[in-house]
Formats: C-alpha cells, sequence, structure tokens
C-alpha cells in the first residue's frame, strides 16, 4: 500500500486530495501544513511520494523540493500549480520534481498521476538486465495500441538506462515520466488521432473516441515503434507512430501562464524538462530523446532541438 505525504497549508485542500487518492485506490495518506512539516515526517519516516502545493507559509513547495533532492534524491515529488504561480511549474521541473498538476484539474487529474509517477518510482526495482557488464546495446520493441503495456515497456527501456549508470535518483522517475508521455502520446495522439482538447469536456468523449479507434481500421492496424541505444555516457530514444504527424510549431507553448492548464503540449513540456535533447521529425509523428549520463550533462537539461 502506498505512503504518500500531502503538504498544504490548507486543511480543506489536503482533506480533498486524500479522498480523491484513497477512494480512487488504496493508499495511506500523511499530511503535513509546510515544507518544514513534511521534512520532519519524511525524516523520521519513508514515504513513496510526496504531493506538495507551491504557495505555503515559513518553506513553500518549491524549497522544499531543492531540500528533498539533496537529502532524498529518489523520493518523487508531485507539484500542484494554481492560477498566479503557474510558472513556477516550469522551475519545479527543473528542479526535481517528476510531474505537476493544476489545481482546477486536481479531482479529475490526481489519481492517474499519481499513478503514473508510482508506476515509475518502481519500475527501476522490478526488472534485473543482463545490460549492466556491457559498453552499448540496442533494442528495438513494437507496440499495439493498448496503453497497459506502456508500465512495462518504460520499465525495460529505463532499466537498460539504470544498468549502464546513464540514469540514477530521481533521474530514474523523471527519466520514466518522460517515457511514458511520449508512448501514450504516440499511441493516443499518434496512432489514434485522438486530440488531448477533449479532455477538457466534462464528459467522457476522450476516453469512448480512444475505445472506439482501438477496434476501428485504419487506426487500429497502427503499430508505436520504439528503439533504445545505449551507450556509455548517452542512451537515445526513438518513439515512432504511423499516424498522419501534426505541426509540432502549431503546438501552444506550455510553459506559457495561459497554457500550463491546459493538457495539450502538457506532454511535451515533460518531456523537455526531463531530456537533454528532444527532437520531432516525420512531421511530428517520430519523436528522438536523448539523455546524458550524470557526468556528461550538458548545462541546461531543458534545451531542445525541433525538426520539421
Amino acid at each position: 500500500m502506498p505512503d504518500i505525504l500531502i503538504v498544504d497549508d490548507s486543511e480543506f485542500d489536503r482533506e480533498f486530495a486524500a479522498e480523491i487518492l484513497m477512494t480512487a485506490m488504496d493508499r495511506r495518506c500523511v499530511f503535513a501544513h509546510n515544507g518544514v512539516a513534511a521534512l520532519e515526517r519524511i525524516r523520521e519516516r519513508p514515504f513513496d511520494l510526496v504531493v506538495t502545493d507551491m504557495q505555503m507559509p515559513r518553506m513553500g513547495g518549491l524549497e522544499l523540493l531543492r531540500v528533498l533532492q539533496q537529502e532524498f534524491p529518489q523520493l518523487p515529488v508531485i507539484v500542484v500549480t494554481s492560477r498566479g504561480n503557474e510558472e513556477t511549474a516550469v522551475e519545479a521541473l527543473q528542479c526535481g520534481a517528476s510531474s505537476y498538476i493544476p489545481k482546477r484539474q486536481l479531482r479529475n487529474r490526481l489519481a492517474e498521476t499519481v499513478d503514473e509517477v508510482l508506476r515509475s518510482s518502481q519500475s527501476n526495482r522490478m526488472l534485473e538486465s543482463l545490460l549492466e557488464n556491457r559498453r552499448s546495446e540496442e533494442i528495438t520493441l513494437e507496440l499495439q495500441n493498448n496503453c497497459d503495456f506502456v508500465g512495462g515497456t518504460v520499465r525495460l527501456l529505463v532499466d537498460g538506462a539504470e544498468k549502464f549508470g546513464i540514469v540514477q535518483g530521481s533521474e530514474i522517475v523523471r527519466v520514466s515520466v518522460a517515457l511514458e508521455e511520449a508512448i501514450v502520446n504516440a499511441i493516443i495522439h499518434g496512432n489514434l488521432e485522438v486530440s488531448s482538447e477533449l479532455r477538457e469536456r466534462p464528459d467522457d468523449a476522450f476516453e469512448n473516441l480512444v475505445r472506439l479507434r482501438r477496434n476501428t481500421q485504419p487506426y487500429c492496424d497502427r503499430r508505436v515503434t520504439i528503439t533504445a541505444d545505449y551507450r556509455h555516457d548517452e542512451v537515445r530514444f526513438c518513439i515512432k507512430d504511423e499516424g498522419p504527424g501534426f505541426d509540432v510549431d502549431s503546438l501552444p507553448d506550455p510553459t506559457d501562464s495561459e497554457n500550463i492548464l491546459k493538457c495539450s503540449g502538457r506532454g511535451i513540456m515533460l518531456m523537455r524538462a526531463f531530456m537533454d535533447e528532444v527532437t520531432f521529425s516525420d512531421q511530428g509523428s517520430q519523436i528522438r530523446m536523448v539523455k546524458y549520463a550524470s557526468s556528461c550533462s550538458i548545462e541546461n537539461n531543458s534545451s531542445t532541438a525541433i525538426a520539421g
């Protein structure tokens, strides 16, 4: 049973988040009213994940995140953003947060995001690999349009990067989240051509269209091809779908405060924050992501290149 620490100075918001998490799945939730209290609890006992508000007295979410990166680098942190401080979500991701959720989307996205991050956090303990003593390795996988297989695929891919010493600590979770976003995007938005804008609707239009197209031609015949090229100092991931592609330049800038609450572009922002290079090609139907080993990391790990 996952132990989750919820950090927020609002008692109502703490109880609301706990209700969402404990209703969706069997979880234990512990509360802290600011970053100082959160650190006391974390130093007393282990937690599987932290969900924290950004603005709190004495110690806010960003300062808490920085301390956790020093003392507990493998502990995943999800930050909750509200109107007026959306731009700090980008800084939080660059400081080590595993994901973020706009507060107004808490009911719809908290349980899903927590599950995603927990899967990524636990994945590095599940697989043993023969890559440990190799200097290089390349693997190619082909996926059907079923998101149930994404978690296991990500575990396999990240395990290789960990065995080569390319990722460690919090980077394991962050690379896992970036890969999951990229693969799910390739399935849902690439092969099935389902727009993320449908997520904004209050009904089940998004889920219903995904189920329909998974069993309808030509969508159901398409596949996602994933290649991972492991080296001693870097790993290169290539994820290609068989959809018609899209205009990368037409995506709204997710770091703009006017867009950060939108679902569209959120996954790409996470990829860019967590990988050292992100490149699109083939009219957007192929994405290449590079992660350098920590000793070889480039100065700004959020820089990206986009090719048409």
